[in-house]
């Protein structure tokens, strides 16, 4: 990065003025990940959660790749190309992600973190937290049904069967 200053030097009479050029080395840097905050699944499916990531450069040109990554525990999801949103400044851009959360994903604090790498070799790092919510959901494929009931019997069983599934994050407990 380069700044043109003007020195002007009045001493003696006269009036000089001479233009420097000063050449400053901005180092490639993570600057923030957006705020993911708290995260709810999506009962039985994945979730695409969306974040940016700014990242500051002397040469946004020579970025070559910018990815992000969830973990916690042996969990792990991962975008392997961010995409350049758009440039804030002449040594700033935005960065848009997305990765996966699924609903099997365990609640509690979870890693966010962002690598970015250079033409020149340069790597920048950086890791926040999230919170992803817990969520008990239960879903069937059917309903049930009697050919015949009786009043007064005890424990006549359906004609047919249901599959109860677990389709959120958190143990559906008897009782």
């Amino acid at each position: 990065y380069y700044y043109q200053g003007f020195v002007e030097d009045t001493g003696g009479g006269k009036n000089q003025t001479e233009v420097r050029t000063l050449n400053v080395n901005i180092s490639l840097e993570i600057v923030d990940i957006s705020n993911l905050g708290f995260q709810n699944i999506n009962p039985g499916n994945a979730r695409y959660a969306g974040f940016s990531v700014i990242v500051r450069s002397g040469n946004l040109q020579a970025i070559t790749n910018l990815n992000a990554s969830f973990s916690r525990g042996n969990a792990f999801r991962t975008n392997p190309s961010c995409s350049l949103d758009k440039n804030i400044d002449s040594i700033t851009a935005n960065y848009s992600c997305v990765v996966d959360l699924w609903y099997f994903d365990s609640p509690g604090e979870w890693n966010v973190s962002s690598y970015a790498r250079d033409s020149a070799g340069s790597v920048a790092f950086r890791n926040e937290t999230f919170v992803v919510m817990s969520n008990k959901y239960i879903t069937h494929n059917s309903t049930l049904s009697w050919s015949s009931l009786i009043p007064g019997l005890l424990n006549i069983f359906s004609d047919n069967q249901i599959l109860l599934s677990n389709v959120g994050n958190e143990p559906v407990v008897a009782g």
